[in-house]
């Protein structure tokens, strides 16, 4: 099983539950064009209920238009021992590729168990865990977001 964590992309300033900017917009459909790229066609996407995660949700869905993904509403946890049960959740829903769209505290996670080198505060950067049969994690490759674009 593979998980792909997104980081969304640029959003407004100086709102409650802000849009992303067309900046933003633009980071979510390189980050999708990137998971493309990598060869990993996800077959299901999760987001929490913000904005934009959404809205960079939907543009990891319309890249992979033909595979007909729904968008998943769902509170993605942001400490290891909530993501350990959670992935087991996942995995037990659908074994194939998962898209999870959130937010920083997640990365902070993710670069805290894995060591990675990776800005906390790049919009739109991209994690790729694997799930052996063992039931571990492990980092796979990362894509730092808006600085490398």
């Amino acid at each position: 099983m593979k998980i792909i964590f997104v980081h969304h992309g640029e959003k407004e300033k100086a709102k409650e539950d802000p849009n992303l900017t067309p900046f933003g917009r633009k980071l979510a459909r390189r980050a999708a064009f990137w998971i493309r790229e990598q060869g990993i066609v996800p077959e299901n996407i999760a987001s929490t209920s913000t904005k934009r995660t959404i809205q960079t949700a939907q543009a990891i869905q319309k890249e992979f238009h033909e595979q007909k993904l729904s968008i998943a509403l769902k509170n993605i946890p942001d400490s290891w021992s909530d993501w350990l049960c959670f992935g087991e959740e996942l995995f037990r829903a659908s074994p194939n590729p998962w898209v999870l769209v959130g937010h920083h505290p997640t990365i902070a996670m993710f670069k805290e168990e894995f060591r990675l080198k990776i800005s906390l505060v790049t919009f739109a950067s991209v994690i790729v865990l694997k799930r052996d049969k063992a039931n571990h994690w492990s980092f796979i490759k990362q894509k730092q977001g808006a600085l490398s674009l």
